[in-house]
Formats: C-alpha cells, structure tokens, sequence
C-alpha cells in the first residue's frame, strides 16, 4: 500500500461491526506523521472515511480484496465534470450529538464521459462543510 495520510483536521466517519463513528478530530504534524491505519483498525473496522474541505483518506475492507486505501480529491481524482450533493445530518433525534458538527455533509460525485457520451461516476468523496 501507499503511504497515504489523512488530512490534517476534519471529520472522520467509521463504520465498525459494532458502532458507527462520526465525530471531528485534529492531529499535530507529529501525529499525522505517526499515522498508521493499524491504530484504527482492529479487525472490526469495515470502513472509514477521514475528511475536510479539500481531500478524503478512505479505507475500506472487504472479504475478496482485503484492505483498500483511497485518497480522493479534485487534483488528484480524473474527472471531466463534478455532481456535488448537499445531505442534512441532524434531526430532532441526533442534534445533540451533533452538536460540534455542521448541520451538513456535502458528496462530491466526479464524472466523466465516454466516446459515446454516456455518464460515468469516476469516484466520489465526502467534503466537510464550515
């Protein structure tokens, strides 16, 4: 695998087989350095994104491929156009639990054509709204 690193601050959203994650977090330069998918990932993990405005660091486990590192952002990530999607996080039921988080998440979907003109979705990443 690649070093890939997350960003610096953001929000990360983990998906355990025994809890759901979604919180803001932040690291010095020396722990971003000292990152490692290990400290995160203990055997119960199925999928983590760590995210800000600019890039998403994802991981994702699956029984045929095992554990897949992505760093998606609009430099990085082949796309002709972009599709960005804006999705509400907090209700009546969750908003104190959210109380550190924007109200929303926006999905940046990135799209291509091909030689016929039909749509592809290349990839897509989560972007953290101020």
């Amino acid at each position: 695998m690649r070093n890939m690193k997350p960003p610096i601050s953001g929000i990360k959203y983990i998906l355990y087989k025994s809890k759901v994650v979604f919180e803001k977090y932040s690291f010095s330069e020396k722990e971003l350095n000292d990152f490692n998918i290990e400290q995160i990932d203990n055997n119960d993990l199925l999928e983590l994104h760590m995210f800000d405005e600019q890039k998403e660091y994802r991981v994702v486990k699956s029984r045929r491929k095992g554990r897949e590192e992505f760093l998606f952002s609009d430099i990085d990530t082949p796309h002709d156009d972009v599709y960005i999607e804006e999705v509400l996080l907090i209700n009546k039921q969750n908003a104190d639990i959210l109380e550190n988080l924007s109200e929303t998440v926006k999905i940046v979907n990135y799209l291509s054509y091909d030689d016929d003109d039909i749509l592809h979705i290349n990839a897509y990443r989560l972007q953290e709204v101020k």
